[in-house]
């Protein structure tokens, strides 16, 4: 395997496993406690509730493909900087691959609010409070998801950086 093909594989890796750990803490508390129950007890009801997921599932498909497509090319492009940089160049693994995720976190985040943006300009509400939207969007959530981001870097970081290494010393 190439250098950039061992980070692609491992920053897919780590990145959708702790994506996966994020989406179920919230599930499995709500699940456990039982918090805010509306319906009988079953784990499609607690889906649910918990993230609030629409029955007639209007722009759900389509967001998940967009994000999932984002997210794919993000990782792939991030994924061989970030071999290339731990196993050609000789780097400090744990900024690597810090660097790598906050990278990618962030092109998330501010695509994610992008689309936000855009789904709320034809509402009514954006023809009332446009401006603040916007600024409410960049400051308020634009700025907590890259501090989120940060935090998952800075956990996941010597992980990833160590196993990058030893997968290119093999």
């Amino acid at each position: 395997m190439t250098a950039k093909n061992i980070g692609r594989k491992y920053l897919m890796i780590y990145y959708f496993g702790s994506m996966l750990v994020i989406f179920l803490i919230p599930l499995v508390i709500r699940l456990f406690t039982r918090i805010n129950r509306s319906q009988p007890l079953n784990l499609s009801s607690v889906f649910k509730e918990t993230y609030k997921v629409s029955n007639d599932g209007s722009s759900i498909p389509l967001y998940a493909s967009i994000v999932i497509l984002l997210i794919g090319g993000m990782l792939y492009l991030a994924g061989g900087w970030l071999g290339n940089r731990i196993l050609l160049k000789a780097k400090n693994a744990f900024w690597s691959s810090f660097m790598a995720i906050v990278f990618v976190w962030t092109l998330f985040a501010v695509g994610s609010h992008l689309y936000q943006i855009a789904q709320t300009y034809f509402s009514d509400y954006y023809q009332k409070h446009g401006g603040r939207l916007v600024y409410g969007y960049a400051t308020l959530g634009l700025l907590l998801n890259i501090g989120a981001g940060v935090v998952l870097a800075a956990i996941i970081s010597p992980f990833l950086g160590r196993k990058i290494k030893r997968a290119g010393n093999s």
